[in-house]
């Protein structure tokens, strides 16, 4: 077996890379999830319509789910008017556009917004994590790769 030190330096710096994207999109999703706690901590209540739903399809445990992340408008306590996406997704039954429901915001930065009743440990940060899982597994991939190459090709 001869090791090429050229292509095991770019699979290294591959792998490096790889763990350091899925790092950030887990701080990423940690950030969401932290900032969707504390709306929750300091929240305000408004009447909000919503104006359309965007569809994401998240997994964490294999099983395909998909959020729906209305978008909606409201008049905040300072006679704002806040056209946001909200924090946290929801999952059937849901809300159509044009629904009127109830929302919570954060006085302080209005466009965090959520739905409210929605538990935001369900959603928040979700996709971020998916990322970063998916990062994490083609980057244990890699040396499966090169040891493969190794094992099988380089002579």
């Amino acid at each position: 077996m001869t090791v090429h030190p050229g292509p095991s330096i770019v699979l290294l710096v591959g792998v490096l890379l790889l763990l350091a994207g899925a790092a950030a999109m887990a701080a990423r999703g940690l950030r969401q999830r932290r900032t969707a706690v504390q709306l929750g901590e300091r929240a305000v209540a408004a009447t909000a319509v919503v104006l359309e739903l965007s569809a994401k399809d998240v997994s964490i445990a294999g099983d395909p789910t998909t959020l729906y992340y209305p978008r909606v408008r409201f008049t905040s306590e300072g006679g704002e008017v806040v056209e946001a996406e909200c924090l946290t997704g929801v999952e059937p039954p849901l809300p159509h556009a044009g629904d009127v429901v109830e929302v919570r915001y954060d006085p302080e930065h209005p466009t965090d917004v959520e739905i409210a009743g929605v538990d935001p440990l369900v959603s928040a940060g979700r996709s971020s994590f998916v990322i970063a899982r998916g990062l994490v597994v083609v980057a244990l991939a890699l040396p499966v790769a090169w040891l493969l190459l190794a094992l099988f090709v380089w002579e």
